[in-house]
């Protein structure tokens, strides 16, 4: 087998073909099971070996060149997506700046300060394990003081306004979520070192874990949760009294915001005398809308309704449908497409995006995106399958540990029912999933390779089980996974780990991406599924690796690269569909019809 420099070297133009990683097998014995890895060798924790580096160059060289795109397309794509997101690139502060005053030791756990009105909190959590601390804001370099700890399957939020906090604690073992009341004196108490427990918190309620409250907000005397339940949204506000032992028992204001569609964020302001609620709601379909709510009078009105010149809402259509699972339970889909683009007799193309783990809720917000693709004939499809946390906790148990296949299962029921109604077709259906979201989409392409054409896993987790077993690794993913060091969970592991399964037969077009700085899914987990697979699959259909060599695990719109990696990906959907880019106006007056690459 050729070297990666080999691979490089001789790979100019790549008409030889694609990069080819050595092969360098490590076999390792676990229960009664012996599992060879012939590409271990790519993992370079220092980041400087040449030959890995010289070899995901090469595949970025490969993926670059090979694929031939359209440079004019790419550039239009990317024109079009600048025009509808309308932002600009912000610019940060210096780290230099920054004064230290909590280290996380494990790089794994996800850490955040949230100020507040009186105190700062430092929220840390590690799988299913969540860690509170407390600090006056009058002394932001005094010591962190605990204030909620859990040993696992807890997670926990806190809020505060005027000295009082309340707690939000999602219990899976007690089967609830509930929120606890913390007095002014007890939170004064916390931060200067006092202990308490959630024994000491009065309980203001409870509520069953099919309730997703993920989002919340506290100013003055009022408390603002937004309770969603089957994607239904509801915010509900309570308001403090002294003489309530609760401090926050009673329901002041309920709002039913009506609708499946939105992404829901609140957030409380005072004006004058009175407080404003502003709720902003965003769709697929629609802009930012902001309205404001005074809590005071119970009035409402209209604060800001976003919009864009070249987008008239009243050409697309936000659509749910839902599957029946291999066991009856309802799947929810979200659809949003351009009404005159989408004939229903399974011509279209479409982009199904989901994620299925850790809890995950997937965003129902307005994209520039979406827009993009609807004006190009695509139906645009969001699966809210389980392991994620659409439909609130009990959903994320439904696939996790043993059960993590039903997110599989759910994923490909999804795809057939779609294909089934008219939506598209499986040689129009491509997939794209982020992160554990890419376990998922690599996962059915070893299970069910015809059932989709194109797949864009973007830093997607695919040595699930090599990753369980490193013993030099801190395993957050133990809670969602389980322990291999368990026969059991070893075996159920391996029998859906996408790196593991890999095998001949042949593959969609398969896109995967990778960041050298990814501490959560490492550089070489990809780089490792592609060598694997490009070794096995038969078919001639495109497989890249393109490595971001400066970044890590989390990107956003606001990468100064963002819009050029987009529009890449895009072009990279497009060959692989068999379609070709029409430049549209986006206007009411101009249908967009898909016409097929020559």
């Amino acid at each position: 087998m050729a070297s990666a420099h080999e691979a490089l070297d001789g790979a100019a133009s790549f008409e030889s073909g694609p990069p080819v990683a050595r092969i360098e097998p490590v076999t390792r014995a676990y229960h009664n099971f012996e599992r060879c890895d012939n590409y271990t060798w790519l993992r370079d924790e220092s980041r400087s070996e040449s030959e890995v580096l010289n070899y995901l160059q090469a595949e970025e060289e490969f993926f670059a060149n090979s694929l031939n795109l359209d440079r004019l397309q790419t550039a239009d794509i990317k024109a079009a997506l600048v025009r509808l997101h309308g932002a600009d690139v912000s610019e940060g502060t210096n780290p230099a700046d920054d004064v230290l005053t909590y280290g996380a030791v494990d790089e794994t756990s996800m850490t955040t300060i949230d100020e507040q009105d009186h105190y700062l909190f430092l929220l840390t959590s590690m799988g299913r394990e969540t860690e509170i601390y407390v600090m006056h804001r009058d002394t932001p370099y005094a010591t962190w003081q605990p204030l909620f700890s859990s040993q696992s399957d807890a997670i926990a939020t806190v809020n505060e306004a005027l000295g009082r906090a309340i707690m939000g604690v999602v219990d899976v073992e007690a089967g609830s979520i509930t929120f606890y009341y913390i007095s002014a004196p007890m939170l004064r108490d916390i931060a200067r070192g006092f202990r308490y427990d959630l024994r000491h918190f009065p309980v203001i309620f409870r509520t069953s874990l099919d309730v997703s409250s993920s989002k919340t907000a506290m100013y003055g005397d009022y408390f603002v949760y937004l309770e969603e339940k089957n994607l239904q949204q509801t915010i509900v506000v309570r308001k403090f009294s002294s003489s309530d032992p609760a401090g926050y028992s009673q329901t002041h204001l309920v709002i039913d915001l009506n609708t499946r569609a939105s992404t829901v964020d609140v957030h409380m302001s005072k004006s004058y005398v009175d407080v404003d609620l502003r709720v902003t709601t965003s769709s697929p379909g629609h802009m930012s809308k902001t309205v404001a709510y005074n809590l005071n009078t119970r009035g409402s009105v209209v604060r800001r309704q976003d919009a864009h010149p070249d987008v008239n809402i009243s050409n697309y259509v936000e659509e749910f449908i839902e599957v029946a699972a291999n066991d009856d339970v309802r799947i929810p889909v979200s659809l949003f497409y351009r009404r005159d683009a989408v004939p229903m007799d399974g011509s279209s193309p479409m982009l199904l995006t989901f994620n299925g783990f850790y809890g995950a809720v997937m965003a129902r917000s307005y994209s520039p995106k979406n827009i993009l693709l609807a004006d190009q004939g695509f139906v645009m499809a969001v699966a809210h399958i389980r392991g994620g946390g659409d439909l609130g906790t009990t959903w994320h148990e439904q696939g996790r540990l043993l059960k993590h296949k039903t997110t599989f299962s759910d994923l490909i029921r999804c795809m057939d029912e779609l294909v089934r109604l008219g939506y598209t077709n499986r040689n129009r259906l491509a997939l794209d999933a982020a992160s554990a979201g890419g376990s998922a989409l690599t996962a059915v392409a070893n299970m069910v390779p015809g059932a989709f054409r194109a797949g864009i896993a973007r830093l997607p987790f695919t040595d699930i089980l090599g990753n369980l077993l490193d013993t030099e690794l801190v395993h957050t993913g133990w809670a969602e996974y389980g322990n291999p060091k368990n026969a059991i969970v070893y075996e159920y592991v391996q029998s859906y780990s996408p790196y593991d399964n890999i095998r001949r037969q042949d593959y969609p077009h398969l896109l995967l991406t990778t960041a050298l700085y990814d501490s959560r899914v490492p550089y070489w987990d990809p780089a490792k599924f592609v060598a694997k697979l490009r070794a096995h699959k038969t078919d001639n259909n495109m497989l890249f690796l393109s490595t971001d060599m400066l970044s890590g695990h989390l990107t956003s719109e606001s990468d100064p690269d963002y819009f050029d990696k987009e529009a890449l990906f895009i072009s990279f959907m497009f060959k692989a569909l068999g379609l070709k880019w029409k430049n549209v106006h986006l206007d009411a007056s101009v249908a967009s019809p898909m016409v097929e690459a020559k």
